[in-house]
């Protein structure tokens, strides 16, 4: 998954954390069906099997705990899994180019590093496609482009009718200055007409 996720301090934002967190540590021991070299197991009779299970009531608790704060409807938590989707689309745009690119200038030349970076970069790309789906993405990033659409039509709008009102203005000064215009000529053309009488 992308870094750079903003650091949240509700409850809800850490206990979304923590779980996302236990996810992905859960899903990579069902991958590898062992313990973790860098885990110092305490008991030396502990079995896979009972380091998993210990494992798993801690991610049953934190879902517990998600549950129970109702950290799905907390606004910390929304802008975490907002940013947190909105970095895996960035980075699966990004890395879907770079595999791409690598891949096409890794056929121009036989046995090519750019072909083993390219296989590399893939299995990092369909991580970030899996978490994408598992996270319900789709929906927070169209959500997301919904929001800046919105903002960028009530700018425009903002603009518009700035512009309305300056051109209403003008065309209103313009209506005026006309209609000063046609009354000078007007009392102009009388008070000729009227001393032209007087003389006769």
């Amino acid at each position: 998954m992308a870094s750079g996720i903003q650091i949240l301090s509700s409850p809800c934002s850490i206990i979304q954390r923590n779980l996302d967190a236990k996810q992905k540590f859960m899903e990579n021991l069902k991958l590898t069906q062992k313990v973790p070299t860098n885990v110092l197991i305490l008991n030396p009779y502990e079995t896979f099997k009972l380091y998993f299970d210990k494992n798993q009531k801690q991610l049953d608790d934190l879902i517990i705990q998600y549950k129970t704060n109702n950290c799905a409807s907390d606004t910390d938590t929304k802008a975490f899994n907002r940013k947190k989707c909105l970095d895996l689309n960035k980075s699966i745009d990004r890395n879907s180019k770079n595999v791409a690119s690598m891949y096409e200038k890794g056929l121009l030349v036989e046995n090519s590093v750019e072909v083993f970076f390219a296989d590399k970069l893939t299995i990092a790309l369909n991580q970030d496609r899996k978490d994408f789906i598992k996270y319900g993405c789709q929906a927070e990033v169209e959500a997301s482009r919904q929001e800046v659409v919105a903002g960028i039509g009530a700018e425009y709008s903002a603009y518009d009718k700035a512009r309305i009102q300056a051109e209403s203005i003008y065309e209103r000064n313009k209506r005026v200055f006309f209609g000063a215009v046609v009354l000078i000529g007007a009392l102009a053309l009388i008070m000729t007409f009227t001393n032209s009488k007087s003389k006769n």
